[in-house]
């Protein structure tokens, strides 16, 4: 068996027909930064889904573009993004907001691929195999298949209406050292560009030196938001947070210039995010 990276299951060659969300059955340790560490240690083949949404933000484990294995149907593999709402084993009301968080981003996708949700476009996992999944939300929104994808229908589409944010920015940030989704989208939204939540397009070298970002994903192509981070710290634009950019970051942050983006720093961020600036 071959352990988990980004892009084992190959591209699929069109754009995603559909979606389903999974409940992951995981405890209150399964946040998004755990996922990012146990997936590489993970069988491929024992399954894996596009996105790990979390207490503390979301992850993108493959690329849209490409198959992920995530429900045990070939078909449905190929065709459909996988979503995990996390923390399904664990406190109800963390589990809620997770999967509210879980709607909000299948809205943004159906709306960046014309998907309109329906019956056909949003299946529940326990359709197209012999599981439980999404047992949390079946528990949480009625007993039958109908009841709950009438449910998640009826929320992708509430969000698809409303461009809801996964983030709130008008929420304080938590200053508590780890930057998840409402952390980077504040910066983002500071520095201008997509707001996502997200820091796409990283190597697997350039990612050690953010180690208390979690929601972070390995293309390689570089980052939008380092990108205008560089570009406001006056040092390379190349989209990849190495050691030179968090160094510099440091500096302007009065935190420990030892070119890891740790608790530390990120703490110094998000005091700083609360004031309206990035430094």
């Amino acid at each position: 068996m071959t352990n988990f990276y980004p892009g084992v299951a190959g591209p699929r060659g069109y754009n995603p027909t559909g979606i389903i969300i999974h409940n992951d059955a995981g405890s209150q340790i399964g946040t998004a930064a755990w996922y990012r560490n146990w997936l590489p240690t993970h069988p491929a083949e024992a399954g894996f889904a596009h996105y790990y949404v979390s207490s503390d933000g979301i992850y993108q484990a493959e690329k849209e573009s490409n198959v992920a294995w995530h429900c045990a149907n070939r078909k449905y593999n190929h065709d459909f993004i996988g979503i995990e709402a996390c923390q399904s084993m664990g406190d109800e009301a963390i589990f809620r907001q997770n999967e509210d968080n879980a709607f909000k981003l299948a809205a943004q996708i159906c709306n960046r691929y014309g998907i309109t949700p329906n019956e056909q476009t949003i299946m529940l996992h326990k359709e197209v195999f012999a599981t439980a999944c999404p047992h949390r939300s079946v528990a949480l929104h009625g007993e039958s298949n109908a009841n709950v994808k009438a449910f998640f229908i009826a929320k992708i589409k509430q969000y698809m209406g409303n461009s809801a944010s996964i983030s709130p920015s008008k929420t304080s940030l938590a200053v508590d050292g780890y930057a998840g989704a409402s952390t980077i989208s504040a910066m983002q939204k500071i520095l201008g560009g997509t707001i996502n939540g997200q820091i796409w397009g990283q190597t697997k070298y350039s990612a050690q030196f953010i180690p208390a970002f979690t929601t972070v994903s390995l293309e390689g192509k570089g980052s939008e938001v380092v990108r205008k981070l560089q570009a406001k710290l006056g040092v390379a634009v190349d989209g990849f947070a190495g050691p030179g950019t968090i160094k510099a970051l440091q500096t302007k942050l009065g935190v420990p210039t030892d070119g890891y983006a740790g608790v530390t720093t990120v703490k110094a961020l998000q005091i700083n995010l609360n004031n309206g600036k990035v430094f």
